[in-house]
């Protein structure tokens, strides 16, 4: 999984400045607020992505819907080529959010 959250992180800081906190059990990333974290687990990272909107992707396996209607989207990624253009643009929007951006909408 090591190599996997790399390219995520790697992915992140092309985006812009992007601070990575370790908390108990996940590693939140940060522009101005929040907009993702990554839980490792044994066989795979998953990865937690905060948008807008509902979003749609292959490897969405759960959606939460959260106060001042932001929407929760739970990814699990496998190897690092799990992190496609799809996932790529959900990541970027999330980001454009955590900068306040109300572009970030779709």
């Amino acid at each position: 999984m090591r190599e996997t959250y790399e390219r995520l992180l790697e992915t992140l800081q092309q985006l812009g400045p992007v601070s990575a906190h370790p908390v108990k059990t996940r590693i939140v990333f940060q522009a101005e607020t929040p907009f993702a974290a990554a839980v490792p687990r044994k066989h795979s990272l998953d990865i937690y992505v905060w948008l807008k909107c509902w979003a749609s992707h292959p490897r969405l396996y759960r959606r939460e819907e959260h106060v001042f209607r932001d929407f929760g989207h739970l990814f699990r990624l496998e190897q690092p080529a799990d992190l496609d253009p799809g996932l790529i643009a959900l990541l970027r929007e999330a980001y454009a959010i955590g900068n306040g951006a109300m572009a970030g909408r779709r």
